[in-house]
């Protein structure tokens, strides 16, 4: 079951417990796809620069960063 989402232009970023997958909206295709040690606690975009996080407990991880022209 997701936990939290942020879509982009083309991709919808889906975070699960322990893993996030980046799907591509034109295709449905999986097209990126990782596995956490640690629960996921959240998944946020900077709306400056579109960047997308991921927040663990213990770190965060940047996902995706688009510039400001693709979001």
């Amino acid at each position: 079951t997701p936990i939290s989402f942020i879509q982009t232009a083309f991709h919808a970023v889906v975070a699960y417990v322990n893993s996030i997958q980046g799907i591509c909206l034109l295709n449905e295709q999986v097209v990126f796809e990782d596995s956490l040690d640690n629960p996921i606690r959240s998944i946020e975009r900077d709306p400056v620069t579109g960047t997308i996080y991921v927040f663990t407990g213990k770190i965060y991880f940047l996902i995706i960063s688009y510039s400001n022209s693709y979001q």
